[in-house]
């Protein structure tokens, strides 16, 4: 044999003997599963398991993975402290000398200006829902009011009035019409609307029943 054979010979056995070495610590390596003697091989975290980590605390920076801190930009809602802290800058409608009186007259004192603005803002808001109440049934009144405006026995009722009373009939006319424009130009409170309104609530002030 030449030289370059016996070479090439040894090339192939030791390419033999890496593979077989191969093969064995690939058979060593593997873990016996219905072993319990065996111990498990420790993994050390690598760069991918990192970046999981990495993302997890993105995460929970975000809120998205935490039940009890939401973040800021999903909330809808607002902490007492902050409803206050905005009661600096935007005071209510109703003003702080007009709070100061009711507050000092039924024994409530507070040296804290945005409490007293709080306790307007939530009064202003109670006017304004038994406002849009009362507005409600009175369109309600309206409405039943024009119903029997159209109705034909009301109208034959004023036909036989005006023939009763011909002098009458024009002037009742006129007036009709005056106030029908009158009615549809605004809308006016009455006190049986706001009444009814209230009632939601729990107050009555309506008139007493009177008594014989």
């Amino acid at each position: 044999m030449s030289e370059e054979q016996q070479q090439q010979q040894g090339n192939s056995d030791n390419v033999e003997m890496d593979g077989a070495s191969l093969d064995q610590m690939d058979v060593e390596e593997e873990m016996d599963e219905f072993n319990d003697n065996e111990d498990a091989p420790i993994l050390l975290a690598d760069d991918g398991n990192k970046g999981d980590k990495s993302d997890k605390n993105v995460k929970i920076d975000n809120g998205s993975g935490n039940l009890f801190d939401l973040p800021e930009f999903t909330r809808k809602d607002k902490s007492l402290e902050e409803i206050l802290n905005l009661m600096e800058d935007n005071p209510p409608i109703i003003p702080d000398a007009v709070i100061d009186y009711y507050m000092r007259k039924n024994g409530f004192d507070c040296a804290d200006v945005r409490v007293k603005r709080l306790l307007a803002l939530a009064t202003q808001k109670f006017i304004s829902d038994i406002a849009n109440d009362a507005y409600e049934y009175s369109r309600i009144r309206s409405t039943v009011a024009v119903s029997n405006a159209n109705n034909g026995q009301a109208r034959a009722r004023q036909l036989m009035l005006g023939q009763q009373q011909p002098g009458q009939q024009q002037f009742s006319q006129q007036q009709q019409q005056q106030n029908e424009k009158n009615n549809a130009s605004k809308v006016v409170l009455t006190v049986n609307d706001l009444s009814n309104a209230v009632s939601e609530y729990g107050l009555n002030i309506g008139r007493p029943d009177f008594y014989r």
